[in-house]
């Protein structure tokens, strides 16, 4: 893929290797997130010849977008709306509320009630009673959509906070910089960084400080063209110099943290995440910078330290670094694998650096890691990897990974504990699996806590046994108000005033009862769109992705969920194709025993008893062939007209940018027939040159929507 590939190159090329690759289709975390990804870019692109895919200019309208919102005092009218919160409702056997991917404790609060969260495109959140009852703080001041990966609060001033903004993974959600409050979260702006569309992946305050800053930020559209950055400040972010760069694709992909050395407070430690490329594995790296703060690049000092003696000749695709505060001891963890062997064998690693020998020590090794939610280590690695030093109790080490590990390296042999309790599923109730965010405070009686942010909220821990019998218990903090959840998709069905439902990231499926009281999960992962059945409300349908994309059904309101064909399945010829996530499905109230779906194709299936659809009851009612529509087109819109079920029309995410050049990029498809044949409208219009078939070719289209009763007006 060249580096200046555009969204649709890109999309291209990533489709082209999950079609021809199953198990990194359906086990591999990468395709959920390219997914995600791919989701979130495909509508905000913009509509031009000249600016094809480009992410960039996407970022660069958004960023002149916020400049043009009033000031920032947290009460504008501009944002008031008549709004009120519907749902999710609360769980108490789950934790379920959406992914949390930093933690800030105000330890200046001796009580430890005071905890910011960022989330993973909502902004942060604020709670001042330990998790009771908490608030956006970030949603009146233009950053409500914002992606946070790490909050700061100043060590002698706890009413200053800064957020390093945007999401790294895939580049997923907008970055606008570094966001700063001098009042507690009750206001932000906008810092003065150099590059205020990047993602910031990691923002730390030199301990002790607050002036002395340093931030790591990558910028670009991917991992093969993300530009992997520090930059610092001597003076609380009011100028920056850029003190490092590397290109991510030459031997990493992106630096994931960053330690200062507690003893020497012009030295930092950086680590970085592997890469696998053309068969060649390049490890993860670690480096030291000295003088960072001199002003003078060229006294400071690069050095790499995964090369010296005593470091594992093994792959680790994710590293985490720590620093003990007391003697500058640098601890690193990560799963390492031996990558000669077939299959290859993990282990989970936990290494520290003798600075005064220049060279690694190994602390503790756990061979033969599973990858199981119930397994110790594991989880640890691409995704997730976080290492935090206990600050009560000399070297024991938190780890996250799918859950929390802890090893306790008082006793000797060296101990180690999983959370995972007999009762526990990957949906809590007090711990959701994916550890994303984890920080240790100590409260004003010296007792320790554990906090950790993960897909579905936020915990809090204690660590219990004895020395050599670790043990963890962890408490789910999300209370009211922590209302995060990522949906995609919402339907309800006609004529209820309460029922709804919808699809969501990480948290999958959720549905209100007719009363609105009763709430119900379905446990499937990531869910997107539901369409309740016209002569049932009881009954609905649910589109899922588990590395398939398949459907599941209700037939109780959606207490249970199983698999919408009664052979456990749906046809390969269907889930083969090439599908958005969030795939337009509908069911005519004309037509109940019809349940329509997009793919590449439209499908309809034969609703049949207990509202299943057998394997064999879908027929393909476009099956067009490659002259008619590229491969790779993926439907976006579905639409049937309520007056004459025979009008349908369909239309597929992708734009097209030559009038006169392919023309298997069709866009949007009429039927007459109730989809025996098809007309593409954008291509073969007598009006191909007005400005609405233009906007038609060149956008990213969403949905359709036909007058109820005249069947003549749509909307696209």
């Amino acid at each position: 893929m060249a580096p200046g590939a555009d969204f649709y190159e890109i999309t291209s090329v990533m489709d082209a290797y999950f079609k021809r690759h199953e198990d990194a289709r359906l086990h591999s975390g990468y395709y959920k997130s390219y997914n995600r990804w791919a989701d979130f870019w495909r509508t905000r692109l913009v509509g031009h010849p000249d600016h094809k895919g480009d992410i960039a200019k996407a970022n660069e309208l958004y960023a002149q977008a916020l400049e043009q919102l009033p000031a920032a005092d947290g009460n504008s009218s501009l944002y008031s709306a008549d709004w009120s919160y519907a749902g999710p409702g609360e769980f108490n056997n789950r934790q379920i509320k959406g992914l949390v991917e930093s933690l800030a404790i105000d330890e200046s609060d001796p009580t430890l009630q005071t905890i910011y969260a960022g989330t993973n495109a909502s902004g942060i959140w604020k709670t001042t009673d330990g998790g009771k009852y908490w608030q956006c703080i970030t949603d009146r001041n233009g950053f409500s959509n914002v992606g946070v990966q790490d909050i700061l609060i100043d060590p002698n001033n706890p009413k200053i906070l800064y957020a390093a903004t945007g999401i790294s993974t895939y580049g997923r959600s907008y970055g606008v910089g570094i966001i700063k409050s001098v009042n507690a979260g009750a206001s932000w702006s906008r810092l003065g960084f150099p590059e205020n569309d990047a993602a910031i992946r990691r923002l730390v305050l030199q301990p002790g400080s607050s002036t002395h800053m340093v931030a790591l930020c990558s910028q670009g559209r991917d991992y093969s063209s993300k530009t992997n950055k520090i930059y610092v400040s001597p003076n609380a972010g009011a100028s920056w110099q850029r003190i490092f760069t590397r290109k991510a694709g030459e031997t990493i992909k992106i630096f994931t943290d960053i330690e200062f050395d507690p003893l020497n407070l012009n030295t930092i430690y950086l680590a970085s995440t592997g890469i696998y490329k053309n068969g060649v594995y390049y490890n993860s790296e670690i480096w030291k910078i000295t003088n960072i703060f001199c002003g003078d690049t060229l006294q400071m000092q690069q050095s790499r330290l995964d090369i010296l003696p005593g470091y594992p000749s093994l792959y680790a695709e994710r590293l985490s670094l720590a620093v003990d505060p007391q003697n500058g001891d640098l601890y690193v963890s990560g799963n390492f694998s031996d990558i000669s062997t077939t299959p290859e064998i993990h282990y989970f690693k936990l290494l520290k650096f003798n600075a005064a020998g220049n060279n690694w020590q190994t602390i503790y090794t756990h061979s033969n890691v599973i990858h199981s939610y119930d397994q110790i280590f594991s989880g640890i690695g691409i995704w997730r990897n976080e290492l935090e030093l206990s600050r009560k109790f000399s070297n024991v080490f938190y780890i996250g990974g799918f859950t929390l590990d802890v090893v306790d390296a008082r006793t000797n042999p060296i101990a180690a504990y999983h959370y995972y309790p007999p009762q526990s599923s990957i949906f809590g109730p007090n711990y959701h699996v994916d550890t994303r965010a984890l920080k240790i405070a100590l409260d004003g009686q010296g007792n320790e806590y554990i906090f950790a942010g993960n897909d579905g909220g936020v915990s809090r821990g204690v660590l219990k046994g004895t020395e050599g019998n670790p043990v963890l218990s962890f408490k789910n903090i999300n209370g009211l108000g922590l209302n995060i959840t990522q949906l995609y998709g919402i339907g309800s069905p006609s004529g209820d005033l309460f029922a709804f439902g919808g699809g969501a990231q990480d948290n999958s499926g959720f549905v209100r009862d007719s009363n609105g009281k009763k709430w119900y999960h379905s446990a499937f992962g990531d869910a997107y769109d539901i369409v309740y059945h016209p002569l049932n409300k009881s009954v609905a349908y649910l589109t899922v992705n588990a590395g398939d994309p398949i459907i599941l059904k209700t037939t109780d309101g959606g207490n249970f969920w199983n698999n919408l064909s009664t052979t456990a399945s749906m046809p390969n010829q269907i889930v083969n194709q090439p599908t958005l996530n969030d795939r337009p499905m509908l069911i005519n109230p004309d037509q109940p025993n019809y349940l329509y779906v997009g793919y590449h194709d439209l499908w309809r299936g034969t609703i049949g008893s207990n509202y299943a659809i057998n394997i064999d009851a879908w027929q393909n009612l476009t099956n067009f062939d490659t002259s008619l529509l590229q491969e790779g087109q993926k439907m976006a819109a579905l639409a049937i007209a309520p007056s004459n079920s025979n009008i349908m029309f369909i239309g597929y995410s992708e734009p097209h940018w030559f009038k006169d050049g392919p023309k298997t990029y069709r866009k949007v498809w009429k039927s007459s027939d109730g989809g025996s044949t098809w007309n593409d409208l954008v291509l073969t219009t007598a009006y191909p040159d007005s400005v609405l078939i233009k906007s038609l070719a060149y956008n990213p289209l969403t949905d359709i929507t036909i007058h109820p009763d005249n069947a003549l007006k749509v909307w696209i």
